[in-house]
């Protein structure tokens, strides 16, 4: 007897096959599964939550030349409320929006990678304290919590700001250092609003999954559906 699936388990099998991490892929912001770094653009809002997925930006600056990272964050309401600054250069320095007046050294012992192009991973976690967490090729060079004495700057609100729940970033028109992101995957019901015409489409265009997965077996025959 032909196993018949539903609408819901077909779109299932899309995010399945999209973002497990047996693919290596994630799913764009248009829902094609791809691996891709994003180029930039400046002073426009990119949907993206810095709070639950580390934020990825690939530079290609000489640390002789120097440059700077400007990334911010922006809340549902387009509130810029927090974000961070990296000064890409043989003394690396780093500045938190509504935190801290002025830019600060990374720890004495940091030193950056020298290879020309650098993939910076910046994380944020939020449980009692804030926590902000910055790599540089695997590299931690930054693992600071926000506390009053940190920023001091911002004695009143900071804590306040930086709570807030954030749905967009921008990199500033004075970025000069950021190439690409990594792009935000959508949120889940994305994916189940397809319809089916456009599901196939996806999974037709999408990378092929390794032939151990167990969901290539029957694939073909959801999709024949």
């Amino acid at each position: 007897m032909k196993r018949t699936y539903s609408d819901l388990s077909k779109k299932l099998l899309f995010l399945y096959n999209c973002v497990t991490p047996a693919s290596f892929s994630v799913i764009r912001l248009h829902n094609i599964c791809h691996t891709d770094w994003t180029e930039v653009i400046r002073n426009v809002h990119i949907n993206y939550d810095p709070i639950n997925t580390p934020l990825r930006i690939k530079t290609s600056t000489e640390l002789a030349t120097e440059g700077e990272i400007r990334v911010k964050f922006f809340t549902v309401n387009n509130q810029h409320n927090a974000g961070v600054n990296i000064k890409i250069a043989a003394t690396p320095q780093y500045w938190i929006h509504y935190c801290m007046a002025n830019f600060l050294n990374f720890p004495t012992a940091t030193t950056l990678p020298l290879s020309k192009e650098k993939v910076w991973v910046i994380t944020i976690t939020r449980t009692s304290e804030v926590h902000l967490v910055v790599r540089c090729n695997g590299q931690e060079i930054l693992n600071l919590q926000l506390s009053g004495s940190v920023c001091w700057s911002r004695p009143g609100d900071w804590s306040t700001l930086w709570n807030k729940n954030f749905d967009k970033i921008t990199f500033s028109d004075a970025d000069t250092a950021s190439d690409f992101y990594f792009p935000f995957p959508p949120d889940v019901l994305d994916i189940l609003k397809l319809t089916d015409q456009e599901v196939k489409l996806e999974i037709d265009s999408r990378r092929p999954a390794p032939e151990h997965r167990a969901s290539e077996r029957f694939a073909p025959e959801i999709l024949n559906q």
